[in-house]
């Protein structure tokens, strides 16, 4: 799981640090400091990258983009 910033020139320069936690049907990214205002985020589900309770991975990686408010 990973969020970065749109706008960034890569994903790993935009990378927004924080913690990721997991519970049965919830996966849960907090952010390390506030997402700064009027700035689009991607956020990323890599295939494989995580499991359900069964063990079985993500098969299709997820991409969601969302802007922040001003």
């Amino acid at each position: 799981v990973r969020l970065y910033r749109a706008d960034a020139a890569t994903p790993d320069a935009g990378r927004v640090a924080g913690l990721v936690s997991a519970q049965e049907h919830i996966v849960q990214f907090v952010p390390a400091c506030p997402l700064e205002p009027n700035v689009e985020y991607v956020l990323e589900l890599p295939a494989g990258g995580i499991h359900d309770v069964s063990g079985n991975a993500l098969g299709t990686r997820i991409v969601h983009r969302f802007r922040t408010t001003p």
